[in-house]
């Protein structure tokens, strides 16, 4: 641009005007920015460069900016990483100070995350390991060899050092020997024992279950950390995923958008709101019998069905899910089909006299 050389990219329109680009996406931009030297090859792109748009950090024409980028700084990451999640009451120095290209490469990178070294390098290039509070502080742990993010927020926490918002009791304490191996040993992380044998030390297990013979596929199998964090996380209970994100981790059916989803799985404690997360009396693990669960909250739809002459048998018997798809659907009040063809599913012989 600043040599005029507009036809580099654009193509002649006349006095017609018209944005006629000579090629589509980032194919205009590796004509002259060769793919390697911006690490296209490398395991880890930044997607989006990987989707084909460098245009959504930098400007094709110009920026007061360094680099053509279209904001200053870390503005030029919040752009799509929320902002909040940086700018929390305690907030990594390196990140107020030299900004998130501090830790991190801004196109690719050979790390994960996009980190411009491995993880535990980049951690000790500030942080002294062999220093007396950095050992106190981990139980004189090698937790160097370790991932330093299992425990801490690398960018900014409502809680000292960093802390992640939910913290195991022993990591809270300090005593991470309620469940890993001597610190001295050779294997300092491996932990004493496996599974739920090893949480069921301090977590009781009838009190997980509170009654229900209808157990969860992870918590039967004893496989807590499918679910739970065993150092800390930032959602609550140590749970790996806040709310609704965790289950849609294995029920991925359940993350499909759909034209009338159900409030009380989008609204308040959503999939909680009706299952039980460890064990319940009921199939599915749903906390109360069905009848009961849906008149909690459509107890007006009920009583006022109830007291007309003719009441259709599955509403009068509580089948609400023989109509209805408890987890939203497409079709209107959250039919599991077409209106008519909920109808047919009962009502075979009738489906003939229209046909």
């Amino acid at each position: 641009v600043k040599q005029r050389k507009c036809e580099d990219c654009h193509l002649r329109h006349g006095i017609v005007p018209a944005l006629v680009l000579k090629k589509q996406g980032n194919q205009l931009c590796y004509g002259c920015h060769e793919r390697k030297t911006i690490g296209m090859d490398k395991p880890n792109v930044h997607p989006v460069l990987q989707n084909g748009k460098c245009t959504s950090c930098h400007d094709p024409h110009g920026s007061s900016a360094a680099h053509m980028l279209k904001a200053e700084g870390n503005e030029a990451c919040y752009g799509c990483h929320k902002r909040e999640a940086f700018q929390r009451a305690v907030v990594h120095k390196v990140l107020a100070k030299d900004g998130c290209r501090a830790c991190h490469v801004a196109h690719a990178s050979d790390e994960k995350r996009l980190l411009s070294v491995d993880e535990a390098k980049l951690c000790t290039g500030c942080h002294a390991p062999a220093a007396a509070p950095f050992k106190k502080a981990h139980g004189d742990y090698p937790v160097a060899k370790a991932r330093c993010t299992i425990c801490h927020d690398p960018h900014s926490s409502a809680t000292p050092k960093l802390l992640r918002a939910s913290l195991h009791d022993a990591v809270k304490g300090g005593g991470c020997d309620q469940c890993h191996v001597d610190k001295g040993g050779p294997k300092p992380f491996a932990v004493t024992e496996q599974g739920a044998k090893l949480c069921l030390n301090c977590h009781d297990a009838a009190q997980l279950a509170a009654g229900g013979t209808v157990q969860h596929a992870p918590y039967a199998k004893g496989d807590c950390t499918a679910c739970h964090d065993p150092h800390a996380g930032n959602a609550r209970k140590l749970t790996r995923a806040p709310g609704n994100e965790l289950c849609v981790r294995c029920h991925q059916a359940r993350a499909e958008k759909v034209g009338m989803p159900h409030k009380a799985v989008t609204e308040g404690k959503g999939c909680a709101s009706c299952h039980q997360p460890h064990a319940a009396r009921n199939k599915g693990l749903v906390n109360v019998d069905v009848p009961t669960l849906c008149s909690s909250c459509h107890q007006k739809t009920k009583d006022a069905s109830q007291k007309k002459k003719v009441v259709h048998p599955p509403f009068k018997s509580s089948q609400c899910a023989a109509c209805h798809n408890p987890h939203g659907s497409n079709y209107p009040s959250m039919l599991r089909e077409r209106t008519d063809q909920v109808c047919y599913r009962c009502h075979r012989d009738a489906e003939t006299r229209f046909i």
